[in-house]
């Protein structure tokens, strides 16, 4: 008697202070097996390279992501598979360096996720995956930025994955509607067959399927605003990390997004109908025979639609309509920007009090005096810094904006952020804290990018991952030195800069006169 409750002592001791399950680097998973690499230390595992879906290739072209078939043999899965079908960089495109660019090989076929799992768990670990931005055509999960193994060692499962861009996961027409019964958002369902991958899987690499994050940063914090939206998605995920959010990126959908994310599908149709036409892809098979570079030439040459259709099925109505009618995924939020979100642009630090005023009587038409009167300069230095002034508080009423659509509709925590700290770049100052400056920060990647960073980076850094990390395991960014309140009406924004902090609120006359925008 005594022996066996000595071994059932023994045994309990064991399961709570040794791994309930050490991750090998070979897993079964639903259609076979894999076999990935260890890191250095040999703690994470990595997979790089796991097909999610068939290849979108052929008569797949245009069609939703198909299943795979079972595999007998082992599948090495330890590079990094190509990018979808995009415009290739070579080197820098600035502010971007080639640290946050694709760099390799492109290809349709390409659906293919990666993934770094630590080694040891006592228990299962919750899981992050990750959507890349690039303006829904570029961008790839071979991207140095996006290394998962350094989130990964923060005691969380960490994947990325790729999905169709541009005219690949964009096309609307005729002819796919007619075989099909609708077309369009191959973009949207290549990423819910990657989630959804991910559910199905995630246990066999330590993960709990259960606790799901996604995190999203430019097209992929656009992409989860959708994915929030359609009925598709339910259960799927449990939370949501929404980087430059909708309405304050540089692909500018207005200060009300979810009224300019989509458009109804007879207008996309006759779009990429006139656009077809115009370079002689007159039939369906015309255009699924044609080399996907010179319809990537074409599409680059004149983009007739870049976004999200309703189709009855991934978007039954607008997204506004859905946050107003309740049915959006009921998840707690964080979400945030930079401050310096249109730094890319040329005319960010160089505009002029005429440009100004010009760009006041396009977005302000009813409302111009009043607008300019407050952001009124008195030569071109002080127009670059109220136009700059503009754009945040435009980027500051859009996050608000977005926030209070989804607190009505689901009554969940959304927890916002601006990062108000530059990368520090003494040769390129002028950018600021400019689009996807955060990504660092964010993915724990500081080691990735070469820059002289401080105390204060590290600090935020830090910050960042304890927030981040804190939420994806419990739903709540706080541990009991912090108090990131969630954000209520023209409330609590925290702000990383040199302090760590409340945002200083904007005040309401100011959100009023920034809300008569016309987008």
């Amino acid at each position: 008697m005594f022996n066996k409750l000595l071994l059932l002592i023994l045994t309990l001791i064991s399961c709570n202070f040794f791994t309930l399950a050490d991750i090998n680097n070979q897993v079964q998973i639903e259609n076979g097996k894999i076999e990935g690499i260890y890191n250095k230390d040999r703690s994470i595992a990595i997979f790089k390279g796991i097909p999610y879906a068939k290849a979108p290739i052929n008569n797949l072209r245009w069609k939703k992501p198909q299943k795979l078939e079972n595999w007998d043999n082992i599948k090495y899965t330890v590079v990094d598979s190509d990018g979808c079908i995009q415009n290739r960089v070579k080197g820098d495109k600035l502010p971007w360096t080639k640290e946050f660019l694709h760099q390799g090989l492109v290809s349709e076929d390409c659906l293919y996720l990666n993934i770094w799992a630590p080694v040891k768990s006592k228990k299962e670990l919750p899981v992050i995956i990750y959507l890349h931005g690039g303006g829904f055509v570029e961008g790839s999960t071979n991207i140095a930025i996006y290394d998962g193994e350094n989130l990964a060692k923060q005691d969380v499962i960490f994947v990325s994955f790729n999905y169709r861009l541009g005219i690949f996961g964009m096309m609307a027409h005729p002819s796919l509607t007619k075989e099909e019964g609708k077309s369009g958002n191959y973009t949207f369902y290549d990423q819910i067959a990657a989630i959804q991958w991910v559910k199905n899987n995630i246990k066999q690499f330590g993960g709990n399927p259960n606790n799901i994050t996604l995190l999203g940063q430019s097209a992929g914090a656009n992409s989860i605003m959708l994915l929030n939206a359609s009925p598709l998605t339910r259960n799927l995920y449990n939370k949501a990390i929404m980087l430059s959010a909708p309405g304050t990126t540089i692909s500018d959908y207005g200060i009300h997004p979810t009224d300019n994310i989509q458009y109804n599908l007879s207008d996309v149709e006759k779009k990429f109908s006139n656009w077809a036409t115009k370079f002689n892809y007159l039939t369906l098979d015309s255009l699924r025979a044609a080399p996907a570079l010179e319809l990537l030439a074409n599409f680059t040459e004149d983009t007739p639609f870049k976004g999200a259709v309703i189709d009855g099925e991934f978007l039954p109505d607008t997204v506004t309509n859905l946050y107003k009618n309740q049915s959006a995924n009921k998840i707690d939020i964080m979400a945030g920007t930079v401050w310096d979100e249109r730094g890319s642009e040329k005319e960010y630090n160089v505009i002029t009090i005429n440009e100004l005023h010009d760009y006041i009587d396009k977005f302000y038409p009813k409302n111009k005096d009043r607008v300019f009167n407050f952001y009124q300069p008195t030569n071109n230095l002080e127009a670059r810094e109220n136009y700059k002034k503009l754009l945040r508080d435009q980027n500051n009423y859009a996050m608000q904006w977005l926030a209070n659509q989804r607190i009505s509709s689901t009554h969940n925590a959304n927890y916002l952020y601006v990062l108000k700290r530059a990368i520090p770049w003494p040769e390129h100052g002028t950018f600021g804290a400019f689009h996807s400056s955060d990504l660092p920060y964010f993915l724990n990647n500081l080691d990735k990018l070469d820059r002289p960073w401080t105390e204060n980076d590290i600090n935020i850094n830090q910050s960042f991952i304890n927030y981040m990390i804190n939420f994806v395991k419990t739903g709540e960014p706080n541990d009991k030195n912090s108090n990131w309140k969630p954000f209520k009406k023209n409330g609590f924004i925290l702000c990383f800069d040199e302090i760590i902090g409340p945002c200083p609120k904007i005040d309401i006359d100011i959100l009023d006169m920034i809300s008569h925008r016309d987008n």
